[in-house]
């Protein structure tokens, strides 16, 4: 089973691809901040151009070596007064050149824009859709990114848990399929267009009171509602052996994490607190604190994410699982 994860830009990465380089499938990472955002902050210690290609090109010389997929990352949801600028497009296809040159294998967009282009530039290379826009939550969405030339399907996790759709996708589109298995926000997020927009303008909020009026506050109102977080459970990964990649989010965390997320997916068992394997800590502005991995897999979890009613208000099912 392989995993694509994040660069995390730390010294040690390059060892963790050694360990796991047969369990890897991709690995992405963004695009110099200067060139252009990736929905969000940049490779925070990269701070001139040289150093981003001499880290980067190290990183995907090494993929080259395990044959392992490469993903530019330039999703920001929002490129503002660029976002048809035809200057800044070519500017970044200059940048993309010497990256192609070696080992990039793949491109994840969120400007429809960048198609054309880039197809023109680079037939080669698969293009990936990004979640910060393109949310793919109908048969009907994937088979018209599949008709603007996109070649891997990342699918809206807000689905997941809908395995005939997910299978309609894959037989009907016949394109190669991504699904994000540890999410940490609630199902049809109201906040998912201003989280996106927020991250694409780099915006850095003073404190962290703003995460109190996001989400989290529905969690803390209906705490059932973490259930509708579309994460999927190691033990449960051998229902979804029909996707393609499946993608951890691992931004923001050292290598030590990564390398124990790692460990625990591969294995496909776990046991201790399930919240330990999601991106966000929801102990810090929640009052969920423990969740049990394995007293959900002895109480029927994955078969009950099948069959739920999405009524979390009058739904009490999930009582049972804190």
């Amino acid at each position: 089973m392989k995993f694509s994860i994040w660069y995390n830009e730390e010294l040690d990465f390059l060892s963790l691809v050694n360990k796991y380089k047969d369990n890897i499938s991709t690995i992405y990472f963004p695009m110099f901040y200067k060139v252009a955002y990736s929905g969000r902050t940049i490779l925070d210690r990269t701070k001139t151009i040289r150093e981003y290609y001499n880290k980067v090109m190290t990183l995907i010389c090494l993929c080259k070596k395990y044959w392992i997929e490469t993903d530019l990352i330039l999703n920001s949801a929002c490129d503002g007064i660029n976002t048809c600028n035809d200057l800044y497009r070519k500017n970044i296809i200059n940048h993309i050149k010497p990256l192609q040159r070696c080992w990039l294998t793949t491109i994840t967009l969120t400007n429809l824009w960048y198609i054309d282009l880039i197809k023109n530039e680079f037939p080669w290379l698969n293009i990936a859709n990004s979640l910060n826009l393109w949310w793919i939550r109908k048969l009907e969405e994937a088979i018209d990114l599949k008709n603007l030339w996109v070649n891997i399907l990342i699918v809206d996790p807000s689905i997941n848990y809908d395995l005939k759709l997910l299978k309609s996708i894959k037989e009907k589109t016949k394109l190669k399929m991504k699904i994000l298995i540890n999410e940490s926000c609630i199902s049809n997020c109201p906040f998912d267009r201003q989280h996106a927009n927020m991250l694409a303008h780099l915006v850095e909020p003073e404190s962290n009171e703003w995460i109190k009026s996001t989400c989290w506050q529905i969690y803390n109102k209906n705490r059932r509602k973490f259930f509708r977080v579309p994460f999927i459970r190691p033990e449960d990964l051998k229902n979804y052996d029909f996707i393609d990649y499946l993608k951890l989010n691992t931004r923001d965390n050292n290598t030590d994490y990564i390398d124990k997320l790692l460990s625990i997916y591969i294995k496909q068992d776990f046991e201790g607190n399930l919240l330990d394997l999601l991106e966000f800590d929801f102990s810090e502005v929640t009052s969920i604190k423990y969740i049990d991995n394995k007293k959900l897999w002895k109480l029927g979890f994955f078969e009950d994410m099948l069959k739920c009613p999405k009524d979390c208000d009058t739904c009490t099912k999930c009582d049972k699982y804190f």
